[in-house]
């Protein structure tokens, strides 16, 4: 079934690859484009980028396929990696999505977006230590109380699943302190109860 389905995207996609380089070769003639191949190509591969994008919410998998064949033209942002490496994440693809992310962080250190979507890439796919040092570094990149309540929760989960708890009370008391709606906060302080509880015993 998965390989009819990959074979239908395929087919798919080759006759709207046809469709789009006959419309961005009848705009060229039109003087609507321009004219040397490295800009009709990336034209064209920003024609994938935007059909990918209307592709998302109901077809992740074929969004993510016009997201490559946009890169594959020279259509290739920061932006159109965190947005495709964001849907890989949501098909539970963690490697592939965190190499999207990681390109563009290689591009842009500071590029917040990208670096707040890897660790939570790398959380979701139980890689709690690398998850650990990127969300220390978003917080270092945001250093207001809300932003840093909110990744010192992150920083606490991942302290927590990695069996480190007195660092993971440190830090959801820090959360505490900052931010969260009063479910969120009833959350964390039931959670933390229950690691003073767990330290006491040991």
């Amino acid at each position: 079934m998965k390989i009819i389905v990959m074979a239908l995207v395929l087919v798919t996609a080759s006759s709207l690859t046809d469709s789009l380089q006959q419309e961005v070769a009848a705009q060229s003639r039109q003087g609507c484009q321009p004219t040397n191949e490295s800009e009709r190509r990336s034209a064209l591969g920003e024609k994938y980028y935007v059909m990918g994008n209307k592709s998302a919410d109901r077809d992740p998998e074929q969004a993510v396929a016009y997201y490559r064949m946009a890169i594959e033209k020279g259509y290739d942002t920061n932006h159109l990696r965190v947005e495709m490496g964001i849907l890989l994440r949501s098909l539970k693809r963690y490697e592939e999505s965190s190499e999207q992310f990681r390109v563009a962080i290689k591009r842009n250190e500071n590029d917040g977006r990208a670096h707040l979507s890897y660790a939570y890439t790398l959380m979701a796919g139980g890689n709690y230590e690398e998850a650990l040092k990127e969300w220390e570094a978003v917080k270092r990149r945001n250093p207001d109380d809300y932003a840093s309540g909110i990744m010192s929760d992150y920083i606490a989960q991942c302290f927590d699943a990695l069996g480190k708890y007195e660092e993971a009370l440190k830090e959801y008391e820090a959360a505490l302190r900052c931010c969260g709606t009063e479910e969120e906060q009833n959350k964390i302080k039931k959670r933390v109860q229950e690691i003073k509880e767990l330290l006491n015993k040991q």
